[in-house]
């Protein structure tokens, strides 16, 4: 069970937050205030996980299984594998000098033994990166009509960020740059807003229980438990430009 203001861990017996100090027994369905009763509830419950404020923004908080949802892997992953395809493209150019055919099987092989060890690194690291969290990713969502922001828990993100760390450190002492630039950017950033007026493409991923929402460079995973997962589309689809781009 989460605190629904700060995404703490708490008891199901538990009447206060021990995080926040947010009364727990304040989080339960109330009823629509009247037209200017100034006096109204703030927040009252949507369903069970999300909490709507007086103006309509949404909160919740979300548990990631490391082991039953690899979201987190494959979205890593995919991205290591882009900056692998940028540094094999600048190597087959600097060798098309020896003939293409060459330049081809050189970057070929090239790129073959960089996934091998990247793949082997990357599912080590995700293993004890999950034992270290529990087997458990979590993190808290607040929503309103600008934007979304996707939030890393205190806990996580002090070990997310000294795992990065190590991360750049093993990059530069072995000269990848590339490992040394993820390590870095894992280490800097607990929490990401994405405006829905920026966002060019949106893919929905029922399964994983994961809405991606795209910027271009910049990509924000939304998650959601199954029975809230449409509402927070919903939500989301009215408030993007019109004409984006929706998988």
């Amino acid at each position: 069970m989460f605190c629904e203001r700060c995404g703490s861990d708490i008891r199901s017996e538990a009447a206060f937050c021990k995080s926040c100090g947010h009364s727990l027994d304040e989080s339960g369905p109330r009823p629509e205030p009247a037209a200017g009763h100034e006096n109204a509830a703030a927040a009252r419950k949507v369903s069970p996980n999300i909490v709507e404020d007086r103006n309509g923004s949404l909160s919740w908080a979300y548990e990631l299984s490391f082991w039953k949802n690899p979201t987190i892997l494959i979205t890593v992953f995919k991205v290591m594998l882009i900056s692998l395809s940028f540094v094999v493209l600048l190597t087959f150019l600097l060798a098309l000098a020896d003939g293409p055919a060459d330049a081809a099987m050189f970057a070929l092989t090239m790129f073959g033994i960089g996934a091998a060890i990247m793949t082997v690194l990357m599912v080590t690291a995700y293993v004890i990166v999950g034992l270290s969290y529990g087997g458990r990713y979590r993190v808290l969502f607040k929503m309103s009509d600008k934007g979304v922001h996707h939030i890393q828990l205190k806990k996580q993100y002090d070990r997310a960020a000294a795992f990065g760390l190590l991360t750049a450190l093993a990059g530069l002492a072995g000269g990848n740059l590339t490992a040394a630039g993820a390590g870095l950017m894992s280490a800097s950033r607990q929490s990401m807003y994405t405006e829905f007026a920026d966002v060019r493409s949106i893919k929905v991923n029922r399964r994983r229980n994961v809405i991606y929402l795209s910027e271009g460079l910049a990509h924000n995973q939304v998650y959601a438990e199954d029975e809230d997962l449409p509402r927070i589309q919903a939500y989301i689809l009215d408030h993007c430009p019109q004409g984006v781009r929706v998988r």
